[in-house]
């Protein structure tokens, strides 16, 4: 499933909702891929600001997409769950 989340795609919330789905602990990365996936920001402006390397920035950005892509392939099922149910 290729599909990811564009770089200020997202809104805080749903941004919120998979972090909370990681084991990312670290505030400054916390706010540097807030910065990312919700205002849009630039890799290298986000690293920069928030004093993060970029290398390890990279991995939990792929952490988060791959939590998303995670949710994504889960939804059917619990579509279909929530629609016999209901």
């Amino acid at each position: 499933m290729p599909v990811s989340i564009e770089p200020g795609s997202i809104d805080k919330n749903h941004f919120h909702l998979l972090l909370s789905l990681t084991s990312i602990s670290s505030e400054r990365i916390k706010l540097a891929l807030e910065h990312y996936f919700v205002l849009g920001e630039s890799q290298r402006s986000v690293c920069e600001i928030f004093d993060v390397n970029s290398s390890y920035f990279s991995l939990k950005v792929r952490v988060i997409q791959d939590v998303s892509r995670t949710v994504l392939a889960l939804y059917p099922y619990y579509a279909e769950l929530y629609r016999t149910t209901s």
